[in-house]
C-alpha cells in the first residue's frame, strides 16, 4: 500500500476458464444480448446491449460454487466419521452430522447440474442459427447431431460426459421425488443410496453410491476437465484476441486503467496504460505501455 491506493499487477496465470471469462465480451458478433430501442426505420439498426460479463460472473459462481461444495462434503465426511464414533461410544447419536453430509452432498450434486444449465445456455448464444434448447440435458441427449454440424469438437467432448448422465438422474430423483440416505458401506466410508420408487421415467435403476467422497472428487476432477477443455476451445474459436479488455491497475485514492488484448496475454506482452494524462504515482515500476509520460502532446 503506497499513500492510500494501491497497484494491482498485471496476471498471467489465469485458468483457460477464467481467461475465457474475462474476454468473453470480446465474441463476435455479441452474445447474450437485450434490444433496448428498436427503429422503425429499417436502415437503422436497433439498439442492443450485452449482458455478457453477467453471464460470466454467473458461470464463475457456479464454477465457484461447485469446488466450496466439493470441499465441504469431504469436510463434512469428517465431522460423520466423528459422529460415528460416538455412537459407538455412547450408544447412542443424534445423527445430525449424517443428515448435514446428506444436504451438502445432494446440493454438490445440483450445483453441477446448475452449472451446465448455464454452459448448455452459452452454447445456445454461441450458435443461434442451430435453434437449440436452453437444457443441458437435451442438447446433449436429442440435439447432438444438430451441434455436431456446428462444432464437431464441442460434440465430442460433449458425448464423453457419461458423469453428467449421473448427475443429472440422481439430482433429478433427490430434487423431484425422493431424498437418498446416507449408508455405512462395507469398507466404513459413508455411502449414497437412493432406489427412486416414485420415479415417472419407467427406469428402476437403483442409485447406489458406496463411497460418497470417492464419487465427489472423481466427479469434480471431470467437470473440472470439461470446463477447461471448452473454455479453451470457445476461447481459441470465437473471442476477438485483438479486441482489448480494461482493468483497474490502481485502486484507493488514485485509479488508473490499463488494457490489454488475448493475444497480448497470451504472449505475456505488457499491457497498456488508459490513464489519462496525470503524474502516475507508481510509474517508475509499472510495465505497460504508453505510459503518461511517454505520450506525445499534441
Amino acid at each position: 500500500m503506497e499513500q492510500g491506493y494501491q497497484i494491482i499487477p498485471p496476471r498471467y496465470d489465469y485458468t483457460y476458464f477464467e481467461l475465457f471469462l474475462r474476454y468473453i465480451t470480446t465474441i463476435e458478433p455479441e452474445i447474450f444480448t437485450e434490444t433496448v430501442i428498436r427503429y422503425k426505420d429499417p436502415e437503422k439498426e436497433d439498439l442492443k446491449i450485452s449482458h455478457a460479463y453477467k453471464w460470466a460472473g454467473s458461470l464463475l459462481d457456479k464454477f465457484n460454487a461447485a469446488s466450496i461444495l466439493r470441499n465441504e462434503v469431504l469436510h463434512q465426511i469428517l465431522m460423520w466419521k466423528n459422529e460415528i464414533e460416538q455412537v459407538k461410544e455412547r450408544g447412542f447419536g443424534s445423527g445430525i452430522q449424517r443428515i448435514i453430509l446428506l444436504v451438502k452432498y445432494e446440493t454438490f450434486l445440483n450445483s453441477i447440474y446448475s452449472l451446465c444449465e448455464n454452459i448448455s445456455f452459452l452454447v445456445k448464444e454461441l450458435y443461434p442459427k442451430a435453434s437449440l434448447p436452453r437444457g443441458f440435458n437435451d442438447q446433449k441427449t436429442k440435439h447432438l447431431d444438430r451441434i455436431k454440424t456446428l462444432d464437431s469438437y464441442y460434440a465430442e467432448i460433449l458425448a464423453t460426459t457419461d458423469w453428467y448422465d449421473e448427475i443429472h438422474s440422481m439430482r433429478t430423483e433427490a430434487t423431484h421425488y425422493l431424498s437418498g440416505f446416507i449408508f455405512i458401506s462395507d469398507s466404513g466410508v459413508p455411502g449414497y443410496f437412493n432406489d427412486k420408487p416414485y420415479s415417472m421415467r419407467g427406469n428402476t435403476e437403483i442409485i447406489d453410491e458406496e463411497d460418497i467422497e470417492k464419487h465427489v472428487v472423481e466427479t469434480y476432477n471431470k467437470v473440472y476437465s470439461f470446463v477447461m477443455q471448452i473454455s479453451k476451445h470457445f476461447m481459441e474459436l470465437r473471442c476477438n484476441k485483438n479486441k482489448p479488455i480494461g482493468e483497474l491497475c490502481l485502486i484507493g485514492s488514485r485509479s488508473g486503467v490499463r488494457t490489454m488484448t488475448l493475444n497480448d496475454y497470451l504472449h505475456q506482452n505488457p499491457p497498456r496504460c488508459e490513464a489519462l494524462e496525470f503524474n502516475c504515482p507508481v510509474e517508475e515500476k509499472c510495465t505497460a505501455l504508453n505510459k503518461p509520460s511517454e505520450r506525445k502532446i499534441t
